[in-house]
């Protein structure tokens, strides 16, 4: 497991239904291709990181590619709480299959006020995009924008506490 805080992401929202996450730890990257196919991944990301700001202890999502794709999980150290476990394992298997093998990807912690501004200020940049016209013609309903709204309140309350 990784412990350091530098620590960066970059989400894509792609044309044509496709999301990149980059996540930079210790200037080593790890790439994420991710489809909007089978559900939205910033709806999933959003309602996890919401978890976790309601004070779950723990939370998953899966953000999938075609084929295979990503589980991760968000849990919160009983040691520090105000840190949490990040593990993002791959599968090879397709959507509704069941999956028989993860792997490892990248494991790393992280303090939560940290992950919550990397991840807002990803998701504003892309909901400030969405205002433009000829950016949003070619990426239509993929980003949720009631959800960020929901999102960014309790993230505002959260980080202003």
């Amino acid at each position: 497991m990784e412990k350091t805080d530098e620590i960066d992401l970059m989400l894509i929202l792609n044309p044509h239904g496709w999301t990149t996450c980059f996540i930079s730890i210790k200037n080593e990257i790890v790439e994420l291709e991710i489809t909007q196919v089978f559900g939205n991944p910033f709806f999933d990301l959003m309602e996890s990181l919401m978890n976790i700001i309601d004070n779950k202890t723990e939370t998953e999502f899966y953000w999938y590619g075609e084929p295979g794709g990503n589980r991760i999980r968000i849990s919160k150290l009983m040691t520090q709480q105000n840190k949490v476990n990040i593990v993002i394992e791959e599968f090879e298997e397709s959507f509704g299959k069941e999956v028989k093998k993860y792997e490892t990807k990248i494991n790393f912690e992280i303090k939560i006020k940290h992950l919550l501004i990397l991840f807002y200020n990803q998701l504003k940049k892309i909901e400030m995009l969405m205002k433009d016209t000829e950016y949003s013609n070619k990426r239509k309903d993929d980003f949720p924008n009631k959800q960020f709204h929901k999102f960014e309140r309790k993230f505002t309350e959260f980080i202003n506490m």
